[in-house]
């Protein structure tokens, strides 16, 4: 799976859910950036599952990740998966 449409993904789903500007998220966004708590972060991890089709089961993630972490975990998690 391309990092692109994982990062793609993600946006659309931070914009979508918690109203944010897709313009202003970048790979560096940080999760305190976008005001997510643990929990919101956690939805937004099984939003995230649901729509990319995969099973994310290593979420081992950094204090306060940026959408970069997020976007390698899933690929850490679909290359387990093959």
């Amino acid at each position: 799976m391309h990092r692109e449409k994982i990062f793609d993904t993600i946006t659309i789903l931070i914009s979508e859910r918690f109203g944010t500007d897709r313009a202003t998220l970048t790979l560096e966004t940080r999760q305190s950036d976008i005001q997510l708590d643990s929990i919101l972060l956690v939805d937004l991890m099984m939003d995230l599952e649901e729509s990319l089709g995969v099973r994310l089961e290593d979420l081992d993630l950094p204090k306060n990740p940026r959408l970069a972490d997020i976007v390698e975990l899933v690929e850490r998690n679909v290359k387990t998966d093959l």
